[in-house]
């Protein structure tokens, strides 16, 4: 058994005949922590996608992960991004948080260093706002066919 990797508390994880035969369940986190990241459903544009919406317990996650640099986090979405990812692209890892959580995924990254062997790539980032980064990268605009990010910031209000 694991314990997760938010509240430590032990994951029990049901048996199923898929998984007696070396089918591994990639739980790191208890159905109660999971339960607390929302999904984005519905929403899909051709370029953009976002996994889950910003709230409490994402910034939660991303305290822990990105200021207390509590690397072990990097393996929590590892199912839910494999299954947003592109196939046959390369996706760009801008911070050394987000190529953690790529190599956990098992995706294929590439640095800014490597692009220029690439002709298209996918991007993954952190959160929605960092999109401003890419923008001041002009070698790198033309070569995106995919942003990823794992979490949507709520819209202000202002």
């Amino acid at each position: 058994m694991n314990n997760c990797l938010l509240c430590g508390n032990q994951i029990r994880i049901p048996i199923h005949f898929t998984n007696l035969f070396g089918a591994t369940t990639e739980s790191w986190l208890c159905t109660l922590c999971r339960s607390g990241f929302l999904s984005v459903e519905g929403e899909r544009n051709e370029r953009r996608e976002v996994i889950f919406k910003w709230n409490e317990q994402a910034e939660n996650f991303v305290d822990r992960y990105l200021k207390m640099q509590d690397d072990e986090l990097a393996k929590c979405f590892c199912a839910e991004v494999r299954k947003k990812v592109r196939p046959k692209l390369d996706y760009l890892a801008l911070t050394d948080a987000t190529k953690q959580i790529l190599i956990a995924a098992s995706v294929p990254y590439v640095t800014l260093d490597e692009l220029s062997k690439q002709t298209k790539i996918g991007v993954f980032l952190m959160q929605v706002t960092e999109e401003t980064k890419l923008s001041r990268l002009e070698r790198v605009s033309s070569k995106i066919v995919h942003v990823l990010s794992l979490f949507e910031e709520e819209a202000n209000d202002e």
